[in-house]
């Protein structure tokens, strides 16, 4: 799938993103707006691969969500340090040189990837070279096409193989600036393209173990489909926005998401109330399974908080589950600002 949307900051152009489902063939719509991208399905392979290295990132501690100070502390000093790291990328669209980015730079887009990741109570992945080495072959088709595909035809400027395999096991993003930038963008999963909120659900899989990443001057492919490993038991659901303490910059413009594993949300029923007695209206997307885990997404009409309104409590229910232990879950988002 593929979306255009999302002003992650001010300064951000068109972008594109796009993710694959669970099929192994993405699918790509081009819609107008200032950020895209796509995302990728395929049946929960393992991928193993020999003779690789991996970017690890040692762990910092964990996020602690009911405490406000540790929520704080990782957003301030975790994610905006990553987010700003430059790619120094030494590639050539011309040439057809993918290039590489700095050690740095890989090192923030893992870290990035493993702050959404430790946020909602995962394990952390790791980056397999040989997939990195692809993904920058197909972030430097992305950017030399100034277009993204999952399926991109052999004409195509700057074409390769191992391009081509990593836009179909990859989210791809075109307009970024850096890495860091379009896992952030993932994770939002802006767009009228996105409703199944495809990129977020892959970087938040329970089941992922490795990835990759390469990025160009103005896109990145981030491979999804690498190895795995049995389901674990915590957490039982994923949350985004996530209960607990909830910065209100990565407030995804009202695209919120449910992840239960095997979960059946097809006649589920959203409400959504705050603090100060709002009943926000919802409205439901089709329920798409194939990205990661099963999910319900909703989007939050009217919702108009930001920055500079003060702390502001959402009480979340989700009723009418089939195929879990529980037919109702309920959460509370308490949202602050970070900065």
């Amino acid at each position: 799938m593929r979306f255009r949307n999302l002003a992650v900051t001010a300064s951000l152009a068109l972008f594109a993103i796009g993710c694959t489902p669970d099929s192994g063939s993405g699918s790509t719509v081009t819609t107008t707006s200032t950020a895209t991208a796509t995302s990728t399905t395929s049946t929960t392979t393992t991928s193993t691969t020999s003779s690789t290295t991996t970017t690890t990132i040692p762990s910092t501690g964990t996020i602690n969500r009911q405490d406000r100070a540790s929520v704080q502390s990782a957003y301030v000093n975790r994610l905006l340090p990553a987010l700003a790291a430059p790619s120094g990328w030494t590639g050539n669209v011309a040439t057809c040189n993918a290039g590489t980015t700095t050690t740095a730079h890989q090192t923030a887009t893992l870290a990035t990837v493993n702050f959404f990741r430790e946020f909602v109570g995962l394990t952390p992945v790791t980056f397999n070279s040989t997939y990195s080495t692809k993904a920058q072959q197909a972030a430097l088709m992305m950017q030399a096409n100034n277009s993204l595909s999952h399926t991109p035809p052999s004409t195509w400027t700057c074409y390769s193989a191992d391009g081509a395999a990593a836009a179909g096991s990859s989210n791809i993003a075109l307009g970024t600036t850096n890495g860091p930038e379009a896992i952030r963008l993932y994770i939002a999963d802006p767009g009228t393209n996105n409703t199944a909120a495809g990129h977020r659900r892959w970087i938040l899989d329970p089941t992922r173990v490795t990835m990759g990443s390469g990025t160009t001057g103005n896109a990145n492919a981030l491979w999804v489909f690498g190895t795995t490993q049995a389901l674990p038991s915590t957490p039982a659901v994923v949350a985004w926005p996530a209960d607990g303490f909830f910065p209100v910059e990565l407030e995804p413009q009202g695209r919120w998401s449910l992840s239960i594993p095997n979960a059946n949300f097809s006649s589920a029923t959203i409400t959504v109330t705050d603090n100060l007695g709002t009943n926000y209206s919802i409205t439901k997307h089709a329920v798409t399974n194939g990205y990661g885990q099963n999910t319900v997404v909703w989007q939050m009409n009217g919702l108009t908080y930001g920055n500079g309104q003060g702390d502001r409590t959402f009480t979340v229910t989700v009723s009418g589950i089939t195929g879990w232990t529980s037919t109702s879950y309920s959460y509370s988002v308490k949202m602050f600002d970070a900065v």
